[in-house]
C-alpha cells in the first residue's frame, strides 16, 4: 500500500514512517557518540519514569523511546517499523498512523505511571515494545495475511506475545510484562476507535457473551424455584389426603391458594 508523503527531501519522499525511523538513526547515533557524562544527561532528560512525570516531565511520554544506542535489537526494531509500519500508514493514513504511534507511546508510560503504587518508580527507555505493539496492530488490521511459513499474522502474533510474556514472567520483570500489556491495550483501544474490523468485532463477541450469560442467570432461578414450588404443593397434598384440609397450616393454605391463582392465570 502506498502511502502518502509528508515532504520531500531532495527525491526521497519522507512519509511518517521514514520520518520515525530517521529521528530513531539521529537519536541512536547521537547516544552512541556522545561522551558518558552528555549521555547520562540526556537519557535523564528524555527517559521516562513515574517520578519525573510528577515533577511535569511531561515531554518524557513520547521522547523515551527514542532512549537507545545503535545495537542489532534497534535495527531489527527498525526494520519491523519500516516493514508493517508503512503498510499500516498506507491503509490507515498518515495522520491517523502518526496518533496511534503517539497512543501507544503516551497511553503505556501514564498506565505505568498510575500502577507505580503497585511496581514502583519504573523507568521507561526504548522503541523494543514500542515498535512490537505496531506489529501487533498490523495483525490486528490484517490478521489473516499468510507470512512466514505461510502462517497468518494472527496465529504468529499470538505465539510471539506468549513468547514474550513467558520471558517477562521468567524474570520477573513484572514492569516489563505490565507495559507490554499497556501497548497492546492502547493499540487494541485506538484502533477500535477508528473502526478496525477486527476489534470491533471482538468487542461485539464478548459482549454477546457477557449478555447472554446474565441472561442464564435469572432462568435457572425460576427453574429451581419451579421445582422447590413443585415439591411443595405435593408435599401439602399428601398431608391433606392423609389428615384432611383442616390440618394445614396458614402458611401451607397460603402457598395452596397461591398456586391455584398462577394456575388460573395460565388456563387464561
Amino acid at each position: 500500500m502506498k502511502t502518502t508523503p509528508l515532504f520531500h527531501l531532495g527525491n526521497v519522499p519522507i512519509d511518517v514512517t521514514n520520518l520515525i525511523i530517521g529521528l530513531h538513526l539521529i537519536a541512536g547515533l547521537v547516544l552512541s557518540l556522545t561522551t558518558t557524562s552528555g549521555a547520562t544527561t540526556a537519557v535523564s532528560f528524555l527517559a521516562f519514569s513515574s517520578s519525573g512525570l510528577l515533577d511535569f516531565k511531561v515531554w518524557t511520554l513520547f521522547t523515551y523511546p527514542f532512549v537507545h544506542t545503535i545495537d542489532l535489537w534497534m535495527i531489527i526494531g527498525l526494520l519491523f517499523l519500516w516493514v508493517f509500519g508503512r503498510q499500516l500508514e498506507g491503509f490507515l493514513g498518515a495522520k491517523p498512523f502518526g496518533l496511534l504511534y503517539l497512543a501507544i507511546t503516551a497511553f503505556s508510560a501514564v498506565a505505568m505511571a498510575l500502577l507505580s503504587p503497585l511496581i514502583g518508580d519504573y523507568f521507561l527507555v526504548g522503541q523494543r515494545t514500542i515498535h512490537f505493539a505496531v506489529f501487533i496492530s498490523f495483525a490486528l488490521v490484517f490478521p489473516n495475511i499468510r507470512m512466514w511459513f505461510d502462517i497468518q499474522t494472527k496465529w504468529i502474533i499470538i505465539a510471539v506475545v506468549t513468547i514474550y510474556m513467558i520471558q517477562h514472567i521468567g524474570t520477573r520483570d513484572w514492569g516489563g510484562l505490565i507495559h507490554l500489556c499497556c501497548a497492546i491495550i492502547a493499540a487494541f483501544a485506538f484502533l477500535h476507535y477508528l473502526g478496525v474490523n477486527s476489534c470491533q468485532n471482538a468487542i461485539a463477541w464478548v459482549s454477546t457473551r457477557v449478555v447472554r450469560k446474565r441472561n442464564r442467570l435469572p432462568k435457572s432461578k425460576k427453574t429451581r424455584k419451579a421445582k422447590t414450588d413443585s415439591k411443595e404443593i405435593d408435599r401439602i397434598l399428601d398431608k391433606i389426603s392423609e389428615s384432611g384440609f383442616d390440618s394445614l397450616t396458614s402458611e401451607e393454605k397460603r402457598t395452596l391458594g397461591d398456586n391455584g391463582s398462577n394456575q388460573s392465570r395460565r388456563k387464561r
